[in-house]
Formats: C-alpha cells, sequence, structure tokens
C-alpha cells in the first residue's frame, strides 16, 4: 500500500499557497490527440459519428426492453461517444455493457456516478462512505487506498469514468443536494482528501471527474429542481469556492464536471448556468486555470438548466460554452441532429467538433479503449465485494467516530462506569453489532424505542433508566439526506431531546451530524458521539470508543451549533479494542495457516474444538472458534465458550493475586510459606521460601494423586471422605452428586506438609506450592479466594466469565466438557474443575479450578501488557509486572519468571513456546490444552483454548504435534512490516 507515502506526501497542502507539482507527460496529461490510433477512429468517422462521440446517454440495467432498443439504436446509428449507468445490477451491467461494445464501431466511454463506491448505483457491492465520513478523517492515504479500490472495481465493471470526487465545499449546512457528499467546509483538508481520492483512481487508470465547477457548496437549492444563485463576489469563489480546483488541476485532474449555477461574478446573464458559460468554462477554467482535461457538463437534463433551453439548443450553447462531452441530453438524436445543422448553418465550428471529439478519442486511448475486452461476469460479484473493501471500511470507521462533547471527561467509561449502565437505542428494535461490542466488555441493561413509538412508550423507558449511573443514548437507522430528515421524527426528536436528562448520559449519533442541529438540550449529555453513518463497521468501533477499546481519532468536518469545523476530543485507549487485522499489520491471508493448523488438530482428533484469540498493542485481530464441544459434533463451539484453564489459573488468578499483595508491600517473597500460614513445623512446602516455590525451584515434587488415598482397592469412595448425596458433613461439592467432607481436605493437606522434598536442588515443575498459594491470599484479604478474585480483578475488568465452578453460574451449554473420568469421579466432568486435586478442595485452589472464555482471559494477559492497568485503573505497579515476568534465575539454569513460565534460552532445551520469540515474552500452559502468552516486545498477546483431554487425557496429540505453539508462530509470521514504497 501507498496508505504512508501519501500521508508524507500530503503534508505539501498544509500551507495555501501550495506549489505546482511536476506532471509527467504520459501519466497525467493524457489528452494526446497525436497518437495513430486517434487519427485513424477519427478519420473513419462521419461528421454525425464525431458529434455523437460527444454525447453521453444515460441507461440502467433495470430498464425496460424498450430503453435498452433505444440504446442500442443510437449506438448502431450514430456511433455514440458514451454511456453512464445508473440503478442495476453487476452482471446485468456488464452484460449490457458488452452488448453495447460489440455494437459500437468505436469504443465507448462507460461512466458511472460512483462516489461512495459503485454501490451508490449497484446492488449487491458493499458501499464505502460518504466524503462527510472521510472528511472526519486525518489518514488520507486510507481515501488513496480507496481511490485504488475503488478505481480496480470500475476496471472490473467495464467502467472508465467516475464522476468523482466532490470537490465542493459544503459552508451552507442547508444545502440539500452536497451536503453529506462534501469532505466538508475547511478548503484545505477537502483539497488534501480530493487529492488523495483523485491520485488513487488515476493510479487505477480511471478518468476523474471533479464536480461540480465552480462550486456547489454554498446554495441551499437544488439544480435538479431549480437554478442555484451564488451571489458571492469573485474574490470569495477565488479563495474559497475555486481553491480545490486550481490546485488539483495543477496536480493533474483529468477531469471536471460543470454544475449548472448562476454564479453572477461570472456571468451576470439572466438565466444564464455556469454549464453553458463561455466565461466560466473557457474563459475561468480553461484559460486562466489551464485546465487541459475533459469538461462535462452536468446531466443536461436537470431542471437548472433544462428550463430554460430546449432540446438541442441547450447542447449547441453548452459546446460553445467550452464542454467536451454533453452529460445525460434529454433527447440525444434532437441534439445530434440540432448540433449538425448549427455547423451547416455557420453557426458552429466544424474545427470545434473535429478537435473535441479528438479530445474524447483521445482519452479513449489513454483508458486503453484501443484494445477493449469483454467483461468477464464469471465470479464478478466476488471479485467486486473484495476483502480490500471490508478492510478499508474498518479503518474508516475506526478514524472517522468522533467525540465533540466529553464533560468531565465522562468517555471513555471507567470500571466503576460499567456496573449500572443502560443503553437505550432509539430507532431500532432489537440487538445488533452495536451490543454485540459492548457485551465484550460489560452487560450493559439493554432498551430499545421503535420510532414509531408513542409517548407512553418512551416515557416508560425514561423511568425504567432513572435509576441507573450511567445510561448510553444511541439512535440508529438514521438517513444521510436531509430530504428525508435525516431518518428523524418528531418522536425521535423528542426521546433523544429527553434522554438527556438521564444521569451521566452519552450520546451517540449513527448519522449526518447536520441532523443534531434540529435538537436542543445537547447540552445536557455528557458526552457525545458521532459516526456519520449507521452500519456494521460504525456500530462496532463506536461501542469500542464509549468503552475504551479504541481512541475517537475523528474531527468534526462541518460546524453545527456549538461545534465549530475541526471539533474533536481523542479520548483514551484503555481496554482491548477488535480491530481488522491489518490494523496491526497482520497479512489476512497469511492467517489461512493458522486455520490450516487448527483444522489438522481436529482432524487428528487431537482435540475436539478449539478457540484461538490473537491481540497485538491491545487490539484483538484474531478470534475464532473451531469444531464442537465434543466428538458427537452435536455443540459448536463459540467464541465466548467457557474452557478449563488447568495450570494457566496459576498466572489468570493466583498471580494477580500475589501481585496485587506485593505491589501493596503486603507480601513478602523471601518468606516461607509457614510464615503466611498456621501450617506445622514439619510442613516440608511451609519451610520453602515463595520466591523458590513460584520459581519452581523449592525442591517440591510435581504433584501427587491424592484421591488414591481416599478410594480403595476395587475403586470404590472410603466413606469418610465421599458420599453421593449432600449433607451437612458431606457438603464440598467435587462432581455431579459427589460431595467430600471437611476429612477429605485435612487428608489432601496432611499429604501435601508431609510429602518429602526432592533431593536435589534447581528447576521442576510443581503444583504442589500452589496448593498453599490461594490460602496465603485468603490470609491476607480476609475473603475467600474467589470473592477476593471478583471483587479486586474480575468484576472491575468485567471478566465476566472468569470464575471457579462454572455450573454454578453459567448453563453448561456455554462450558467446554473435559475428562471422561473413569477413575476418580466415574462421570463426564462438566462445569467442574478437571484436576482431581482442585476438585477435592470444591474447585477452588491456586493451581488450576479457574474457567474462562477467550475474551475475558485476554483481559487479564492485557493487564499486564499494560504493566498493571486495565480500564485506565491501576491494579499493581509496573515494577511489579516487570520483576514478577522477568526470568532472574537463568544462572541457576531456570528459565522461569515468578508465577510465569518464560521463552527457552538454551537452544539444546525444549521449552513453552517456538525458538526466536522475544526472551521478554512470558504467559503460561494448561493440562487440559489451553495458553496464554504475552510478548510486550511486539505487542502481541496469543491465548489458545482447548479441550484435548475429552474423552481422555491420555490424548498427547495436541503435544505431540506441537499444535499451541505452531499457531503461535503462525500469528507472528503474519504480522507483515510496514513498507514505504
Amino acid at each position: 500500500m501507498r496508505r504512508y507515502l501519501l500521508i508524507f506526501l500530503l503534508f505539501l497542502f498544509t500551507v495555501p499557497t501550495l506549489k505546482s507539482a511536476p506532471i509527467q507527460k504520459g501519466d497525467y496529461v493524457f489528452i494526446d490527440t497525436t497518437y495513430h490510433w486517434v487519427d485513424s477512429v477519427f478519420e473513419s468517422l462521419t461528421l454525425k459519428q464525431r458529434i455523437a462521440q460527444l454525447i453521453m446517454v444515460n441507461t440502467s440495467s433495470r430498464d425496460s426492453e424498450k430503453s435498452r432498443r433505444k440504446i442500442t439504436r443510437l449506438v448502431k446509428k450514430y456511433n455514440i461517444g458514451g454511456i453512464i449507468f445508473f440503478q442495476g445490477g453487476p452482471v446485468r451491467q456488464a452484460k449490457q455493457t458488452n452488448h453495447y461494445q460489440t455494437l459500437a464501431k468505436t469504443p465507448i466511454m462507460i461512466a458511472m456516478d460512483a462516489e461512495w463506491g459503485l454501490a451508490m448505483r449497484l446492488d449487491s457491492v458493499e458501499p464505502f462512505p460518504r466524503q462527510m465520513m472521510l472528511g472526519a478523517t486525518d489518514n488520507n492515504g486510507l481515501i488513496y487506498d480507496m481511490g485504488t479500490e475503488i478505481g480496480r472495481q470500475c476496471r472490473r465493471m467495464g467502467v472508465h469514468i467516475n464522476f468523482a470526487p466532490v470537490v465542493d465545499i459544503n459552508n451552507n449546512p442547508d444545502n440539500p443536494v452536497i451536503n453529506s457528499r462534501s469532505f466538508g467546509e475547511n478548503k484545505h483538508e477537502v483539497l488534501r482528501k480530493s487529492y488523495s481520492y483523485m491520485q488513487g483512481m488515476i493510479d487505477s487508470r480511471i478518468l476523474v471527474t471533479a464536480k461540480h465547477f465552480p462550486g456547489h457548496g454554498d446554495t441551499d437549492a437544488d439544480s435538479h429542481h431549480s437554478l442555484p444563485v451564488i451571489n458571492h463576489k469573485f474574490k470569495r469563489l477565488n479563495e474559497v469556492e475555486l481553491f480545490p480546483y486550481k490546485h488539483l488541476i495543477r496536480l493533474g485532474l483529468n477531469g471536471i464536471m460543470v454544475a449548472h449555477l448562476q454564479v453572477n461574478a461570472l456571468d451576470n446573464r439572466e438565466n444564464r448556468p455556469s454549464s453553458i458559460s463561455k466565461p466560466t468554462i473557457t474563459g475561468l477554467l480553461k484559460n486562466k486555470l489551464g485546465f487541459k482535461g475533459l469538461v462535462f457538463t452536468d446531466a443536461l437534463n436537470m431542471r437548472g438548466v433544462a428550463d430554460y433551453y430546449a432540446p438541442g439548443q441547450l447542447e449547441i450553447e453548452a459546446l460553445k460554452a467550452g464542454n467536451d462531452v454533453l452529460l445525460y441530453p434529454a433527447d440525444a438524436e434532437v441534439a445530434i441532429q440540432a448540433i449538425e445543422k448549427a455547423i451547416k448553418n455557420g453557426d458552429l465550428s466544424e474545427s470545434l467538433i473535429n478537435q473535441k471529439c479528438k479530445r474524447v478519442l483521445a482519452a479513449k486511448y489513454w483508458l486503453g479503449l484501443d484494445k477493449i475486452k469483454p467483461v468477464d461476469t464469471r465470479g464478478l460479484i466476488e471479485e467486486l465485494n473484495s476483502e480490500k473493501t471490508n478492510e478499508l471500511n474498518n479503518w474508516f470507521a475506526r478514524e472517522s467516530t468522533t467525540c465533540i462533547r466529553n464533560n468531565n471527561n465522562h468517555l471513555p467509561l471507567g470500571n466503576k462506569d460499567l456496573n449500572n449502565l443502560a443503553v437505550v437505542t432509539i430507532g431500532e428494535t432489537e440487538a445488533n453489532m452495536f451490543h454485540l461490542r459492548l457485551n465484550d466488555y460489560c452487560n450493559p441493561e439493554l432498551y430499545f424505542i421503535d420510532k414509531n413509538a408513542t409517548e407512553k412508550q418512551i416515557a416508560e423507558v425514561r423511568k425504567s433508566i432513572s435509576n441507573y449511573a450511567n445510561t448510553i443514548i444511541a439512535v440508529q437507522q438514521t438517513s444521510n439526506s436531509p430530504y428525508r430528515q435525516y431518518g428523524l421524527n418528531a418522536n425521535i426528536i423528542s426521546a433523544i431531546e429527553r434522554m438527556a436528562n438521564a444521569k451521566h448520559t452519552s450520546l451517540v449519533y449513527f448519522g449526518n451530524p447536520y441532523a443534531l442541529k434540529k435538537m436542543r438540550g445537547l447540552q445536557d449529555y455528557q458526552s457525545i458521539l458521532i459516526t456519520y453513518h449507521d452500519n456494521e463497521y460504525t456500530r462496532n468501533y463506536a461501542a469500542q470508543v464509549l468503552m475504551g477499546g479504541q481512541q475517537a481519532l475523528g474531527k468534526l468536518p462541518v460546524s453545527i451549533e456549538g461545534y465549530p469545523t475541526g471539533t474533536a476530543f481523542k479520548l483514551k485507549k484503555t481496554r482491548l479494542g477488535y480491530v481488522h487485522p491489518d490494523m496491526v499489520n497482520a497479512r489476512k491471508s497469511a492467517l489461512a495457516k493458522v486455520d490450516a493448523i487448527a483444522e489438522e488438530a481436529l482432524l487428528t482428533n487431537a482435540t475436539p474444538g478449539c478457540v484461538v484469540l490473537a491481540a497485538r498493542h491491545g487490539d484483538v485481530f484474531f478470534h475464532k472458534a473451531y469444531s464442537y464441544h465434543t466428538y458427537k459434533n452435536q455443540l459448536p463451539v463459540r467464541r465466548d465458550d467457557i474452557y478449563d484453564l488447568a495450570s494457566v489459573t496459576k498466572i489468570a488468578a493466583t498471580m494477580p493475586a500475589l501481585m496485587y499483595f506485593y505491589s501493596n508491600q503486603e507480601l513478602n517473597l523471601q518468606k516461607r510459606i509457614g510464615d503466611y500460614l498456621p501450617l506445622p513445623d514439619s510442613s516440608n512446602p511451609g519451610s520453602r521460601k515463595l520466591i523458590n516455590v513460584l520459581t519452581h525451584q523449592a525442591r517440591l515434587k510435581a504433584w501427587y494423586p491424592f484421591y488414591t488415598e481416599m478410594i480403595d482397592s476395587t475403586g470404590k469412595y472410603k466413606p469418610n471422605f465421599f458420599k453421593t448425596k449432600k449433607s451437612d458433613t458431606y457438603n464440598i461439592e467435587v462432581a455431579k452428586n459427589l460431595f467430600a467432607s471437611r476429612a477429605a481436605v485435612d487428608t489432601l493437606f496432611h499429604i501435601l506438609d508431609t510429602l518429602p522434598l526432592r533431593e536435589r536442588n534447581g528447576y521442576k515443575y510443581s503444583d504442589i506450592g500452589y496448593y498453599y498459594m490461594y490460602k496465603i491470599v485468603e490470609k491476607l484479604s480476609r475473603m475467600k479466594f474467589e470473592n477476593f478474585l471478583d471483587k479486586t480483578f474480575y468484576e472491575p475488568m468485567k471478566c465476566i466469565s472468569a470464575t471457579f465452578n462454572p455450573h454454578k453460574n453459567f448453563p453448561l451449554r456455554n462450558t467446554i466438557p473435559t475428562e471422561q473420568d473413569t477413575i476418580f469421579r466415574k462421570q463426564l466432568v462438566h462445569g467442574y474443575v478437571h484436576d482431581p486435586g482442585a476438585a477435592i478442595l470444591g474447585g477452588i485452589c491456586g493451581h488450576a479450578g479457574l474457567f474462562s472464555s477467550a475474551n475475558d482471559l485476554a483481559k487479564i494477559g492485557q493487564l499486564y501488557l499494560n504493566k498493571g492497568t486495565y480500564g485506565d485503573e491501576r491494579f499493581f505497579s509496573e515494577s511489579t509486572v516487570e520483576f514478577f515476568t522477568r526470568a532472574s534465575f537463568t544462572h541457576q539454569d531456570n528459565r522461569r519468571g515468578i508465577g510465569f513460565d518464560k521463552p527457552e534460552y538454551r537452544k539444546s532445551h525444549l521449552g513453552p513456546t517456538f525458538w526466536g520469540i522475544p526472551l521478554e515474552s512470558y504467559g503460561h500452559s494448561g493440562f487440559t490444552g489451553t495458553y496464554l502468552w504475552c510478548d510486550p516486545e511486539s505487542g502481541i498477546l496469543y491465548v489458545f483454548l482447548s479441550n484435548r483431554v475429552y474423552p481422555d487425557a491420555s490424548n498427547r496429540k495436541l503435544i505431540r504435534d506441537d499444535i499451541r505453539t505452531r499457531i503461535h508462530k503462525a500469528l507472528y509470521e503474519a504480522i507483515k512490516p510496514r513498507q514505504l514504497l
């Protein structure tokens, strides 16, 4: 891409006195009538056919057979020069284009109004934003990329001319026709963005047609219906309306469309629209401004000109004025005959027609029409809807979302603000992408107000939300058109105004900011966001901006009362965001390797299903669910399904708690376990220092099968430990219909205390010490382990799925089953912890027991990458994160951090991740097939969740085939360096 190069080049436009850029002949100066093909074609044409080359007629692929016969006749009889297509379908239009081109003696120039892409006229094609939304972004390189993509789509459709960009400066908010089609009110921004769009299309070999010369921005009438009058003096026109045209002409603009405007400073003859004004077109545009490209009239059937001149005479006046192409005459045949008659009568020069004909042919040669080929309709719609469009629409939605009001730094919402939050959506009746994305951050209460809601219904919603601490009012299903009152009616406007009285209320307006002029009481809102469009992209990023997942990067391109052009609050990024892979320099095509490895794991039955999530610099760019909960293929895995994290519990539960107390100087890692807990003096783990326990060098054994002490030789439960019915004595739920006594817990810890230490010093991974860590947390916090984690971390961070014993809080269909335990619990373990030791403790322990979705686990990983903050709240100090995640004992042949696993630094040793990952990275894996890894150097966070132990924990294919690590490496390989071309 040339996105970033364009940003650099456009610094040239930061001053009003823009200097001319050198123009290379053949690149931009495309009107070269000396080519042999031009002369050859010209000599083959009759006078009538030369006249017809200057005519561009209208059609539509959904027109009647009668209309198509009319165009066929014009092509056959007159060799018409151009066709502009209006509404229709891609395949139908392509077929008609091929039909007309086959009939034509001279290849036809095909044109469209594709200001926001082909979707402006065609169905089945995804649109780009209107220009006002583009005007809100600072990243003009994106607009260049859009121009190249629209150019590619046009060429694929056999279209050669795009009547775009609109370079009108919309300095009249009451403008009924330009409005959202303009980049905005600032002439410098209009120039920069027009140039980017123009250059992208030219680089795709498209004839660009800037419009509507000499400037349609400051009108309150629509030239489709009447003749707008502009009474500004020339000095003002020169400084404002003409500003972008002057510089775009110097920079290689190859087409201009002239508007139907009565501009008295240029031509004060009564009812003399600029489109047929010689002083305007020849005198100003061609002679004074030096424009050498093709000049097009605006549609000649529009009442702004058609009301004053009859067909035939109108086209003659347009040619005399200096136009090259006569667009959409009311009657093409009458126009051709009238022009031919005027030549014979001496009223119009034949040499003028010949000159213009050669210019049109030269443009056709530049467009490659000398080698024209039929449009291939195979795969046409798929190729028009490329991934590039999706990518750019994501960029535009993120870069343009604008915050114009933010009292007391209300946005982004803080952690406490999410506890009591209501969302009222006006114009919609059910949840959509906006609400789905909000659910990635919290669980707000949702209310909906239909556009036709009664006063009573609106009042009921107002009453319902009156007790919420924070409220978001989202206005959706709007329109960009002032003709349609921006999609608002009196009920909706009243609802918006009255909702502002709620406490701490944010307004999110999904549409044209000019609509806000209709509303009173905007000052009562704490914050206001504008998205310019209402679609899946803007709904996604608006939700993220509210929640701190993205910054608000846009700036207001127009002025509305109280909010001048350029108004912007950037806001802060405080939480995970969710973006297109391109936004983090990840090649989406390369991410297919992740799919391939995941599919390999599924095909080899390494796991029934899995979820993969990856983020970079706090933005999730990959999040997929694969296959099913079990091999029965009944329940598909969803991205928000909850998995048993196994040993990932160590860094997702135990370590945050210990780091919290360490940061607050309430925990000393040089002390022993026995210094914090009332253990027997003979307790072997009790004599171990915390830092050695957490780095797995405390001489503790790896693990112990405690349950074997609690069942007899026949496999039956010893009655003093387990019962299948709950009672006061047997009240610790181990599994479904299985309950442990306090004696079982005491026996477990007795075994732990008396386990002999390993004789050798050095590193040995062990779960044993973590059985004590959760008890240390309870001692320091004076709370249950799970309650402390909820209150301190999971609730503020809205890690809603992070929980112990999910069978108590979530439907089992949202939780992935683990092992079919045939030895201890004698059942499918589902919603209960897989680890037997943690199970005896009721599912809650420091080494295992935590369940989570990938998204909520990623929040915990991002907490570490943010060096202890999340949601703009600090949980522990930056130095604490750095200390715990550092490999401090490599001199003792121990790669581990404090509680965290680290990459292997010795190539001769196997490690937890792939060779070459930055040594600063850290994370942990889990026995059930889980994995969380954080890399502060690259900003990459990786989550892998699976239930590889289903139905049997002896299945080691996931480990043997290195699935988790290979996916991890593939994610890194997909990250591309940004190249400056």
